[in-house]
């Protein structure tokens, strides 16, 4: 069986001054045990034997303002060692305009791979590109994915309620 670890984290300890201080009282209690790097070596040796195959990085509480440099070092990462293969990277949403912070800002050199281009770099469409497009950028065909996503999320759900779980103690304290 194939799992991915949906949800996990690397990160360079000087990117994280929350790491770098006294320990503050935080929701998920003492962390002086992670106060250090934890690289992607690592948790692929973490991980090793565990059936896990694919995993998502999400966002290790960088500073909002840095929420950029997390995505790209963490896609840095992946180019060079295949692991994660998802990202969850922080967006304020409460701020008055969050498109700014979504906008992939390397859409341009994504282009290629969905339309033609000119030597001169500007688009070539015709009907099977602009078509193209169309498909992709679909309102129903963005619902058809996340439908077959949440069914997908059902199935993996059952599976896992079914399969041996392990918990972190041997005692019920």
């Amino acid at each position: 069986m194939n799992i991915v670890d949906a949800h996990h984290h690397i990160w360079r300890q000087a990117d994280l001054p929350w790491l770098l201080g006294p320990e503050q009282p935080r929701i998920f209690g003492p962390y002086k045990a992670i106060k250090r790097d934890y690289l992607i070596d690592e948790f692929l040796a973490d991980i090793k034997g565990s059936g896990i195959t694919k995993s998502v990085y999400v966002q290790a509480n960088w500073a909002p303002n840095w929420f950029a440099d997390e995505v790209a070092w963490v896609q840095s990462v992946a180019d060079k060692s295949g692991w994660p293969h998802a990202i969850v990277g922080y967006a304020d949403f409460t701020s008055e305009d969050v498109r700014p912070q979504l906008e992939n800002a390397n859409w341009e050199q994504e282009l290629p791979n969905y339309v033609e281009l000119t030597e001169e770099g500007a688009i070539k469409i015709d009907v099977d590109s602009a078509l193209k497009l169309a498909y992709i950028h679909s309102p129903n065909r963005q619902s058809q994915l996340e439908t077959l996503y949440l069914s997908a999320l059902d199935v993996s759900r059952e599976r896992f309620r079914l399969d041996t779980q392990f918990f972190g103690g041997y005692d019920l304290t």
